[in-house]
């Protein structure tokens, strides 16, 4: 009996469960969705969130955005949000990117246009090719002139982030390209130089600019030679090309330089090296100083006020090797090769004096200048102790001058972007933005008291460099109240300017 009921019992329990399961929500069920990714819900706002979501279906998506526009008003401000977030957000699928364009577009043109302006230099970071290119298709029919500055700067990012300048292969699949000609109805190169005409910020004129450089068959054939190139674009410039500031800096570039600036860090140094406070020194340079010199970079402009008012002559190796005299009596440190890279074993400039320019010397002679005072020396060594006792980062800022006639040295520390590592210096985004105010970054390994087995520039120090284009001291401990200071370079230049005695 007992046996019996329990063999019931077991049935109607198993009777139960299998009658709960059947009535449970289906796995993987989406709300409104029926069977078989069917819609069956009317809700607008559950469709809108349908339409939405990158986790349902495709083929759901566009049922439900097809049942929208039979229930709703299709230009409806939520749908069309809707599909205009669907342009750049993250996880959508290239043909809901499609669906989502051809449906603003025939909705309100006008949206899809400003869309277009908002995200189309930035689509290929979500989106594929083929979006791309439809995308480029669908500005041309809106006919909308505002549509050619999203354009290029789409084009220009695109070359920039894999440095395409002279890959025809590559460039033959930028789509925005043609889509520049055929919206602007003229020739490729009068497209971008309408932009630049035409624009009134930075950022489109200078993407035109990028692409007036690419090696593109649908520019003149005569500037596949550099040199015709920048006589050409000069002369443009000079007839058809407003009398702006922007406009004006690339006309003196040209006239100086004989060059192109390429990306939006050249057009920073243009912006910088031939500004009022700066064009005289940059000019007086320009003329007189010899093939070794580096003007456009920012990173001088220090050494090139300096030079200029002492009137800096054109004799590459007079000067180097007067550096070189001021250098050999300074102290030398021993250095541990697996730390430093391409380091000297003594002071003095390297034999090799291929990525040495003329305003390194400056610069170098600058700072020489700046470590005969001794209350440089005694702040600095004050600072490595600060860095010393802070064992989350290593400590850094920015050496600069109060007057480049006379010169003298202003510390100024900045604290580091994060603290991870008592190895490292995380340079801030503040100091990246005021390098170009000083004359060269600095950072210390105060990792012990004799630290000389670290001095000098490490390999991550030297990549930094390279990408920043900023010029750098490491300032290393190498005894009591002993400090040694190197400068280094994006070129790859290191040099050891001695060591220091820090005051009582």
């Amino acid at each position: 009996m007992i046996v019996k009921n329990f063999v019931n019992l077991r049935v109607f329990v198993t009777s139960c469960l299998l009658l709960v399961s059947a009535c449970g929500e289906e796995k993987g069920r989406i709300a409104g969705v029926g069977f078989h990714n069917d819609i069956k819900t009317r809700d607008p706002q559950i469709l809108l969130s349908l339409i939405a979501s990158t986790t349902t279906p495709d083929d759901s998506r566009l049922q439900a955005d097809k049942i929208y526009k039979e229930i709703a008003d299709p230009k409806s401000d939520a749908r069309l949000a809707v599909l205009e977030q669907m342009f750049f957000a993250p996880g959508h699928s290239d043909a809901m990117r499609i669906h989502a364009i051809d449906e603003l577009a025939a909705a309100d043109p006008n949206r899809c246009a400003r869309a277009f302006i908002n995200y189309l230099p930035r689509l290929e970071e979500n989106a594929g090719l083929d979006v791309l290119k439809h995308a480029c298709t669908i500005a041309i029919k809106l006919q909308d002139p505002r549509l050619l500055a999203p354009l290029a700067r789409s084009a220009s990012n695109a070359v920039e982030n894999t440095n395409a300048w002279s890959n025809r292969a590559a460039l033959r699949e930028l789509p925005e390209l043609d889509a520049l000609a055929q919206l602007a109805d003229r020739p490729l190169a009068d497209a971008l130089l309408h932009v630049i005409s035409t624009s009134r910020e930075g950022a489109p004129r200078i993407a035109a600019f990028n692409l007036l450089q690419i090696d593109h068959p649908a520019l003149p054939r005569t500037w596949s030679d550099r040199t015709q190139r920048v006589q050409d674009l000069s002369d443009l410039f000079q007839k058809r090309i407003p009398y702006d500031v922007f406009c004006n800096n690339l006309r003196t570039y040209f006239g100086l330089f004989k060059d192109l600036p390429k990306g939006e860090t050249e057009h920073a140094w243009v912006r910088t090296v031939l500004s009022s406070e700066n064009l005289a020194s940059t000019q007086q340079a320009a003329q007189t100083w010899p093939k070794q010199s580096t003007l456009r970079e920012p990173r001088f402009i220090h050494a090139i006020q300096y030079g200029a008012a002492r009137g800096a002559g054109k004799d590459f190796n007079a000067y180097a090797d007067h550096i070189a005299s001021l250098l050999k009596p300074l102290a030398t440190t021993p250095r541990e090769a697996a730390h430093a890279v391409d380091v000297p074993n003594s002071t003095g400039l390297p034999a090799d004096r291929k990525h040495i320019t003329f305003e390194d010397l400056l610069t170098i002679d600058l700072l020489l200048t700046a470590f005969q005072n001794p209350a440089t020396i005694n702040e600095f060594h004050r600072l490595g102790l600060e860095d010393m006792s802070d064992t989350t980062t290593e400590h850094g800022g920015l050496l600069s001058l109060k007057n480049p006639d006379k010169p003298d040295a202003v510390i100024a520390p900045y604290k580091p972007q994060f603290t991870d590592s008592d190895q490292r210096y995380a340079v801030s985004d503040d100091l990246l933005r005021d390098a170009i105010k000083g004359l060269a970054l600095y950072h210390f390994h105060f990792h012990k008291i004799h630290n000389a087995a670290l001095a000098g520039p490490g390999a991550g120090d030297m990549a930094f460099a390279r990408k920043t284009r900023t010029n750098h001291i490491v300032i290393t401990s190498v005894g009591p109240r002993q400090i040694n200071i190197d400068y280094y370079t994006p070129n790859g230049l290191v040099v050891d300017l001695g060591t220091y005695t820090a005051k009582e």
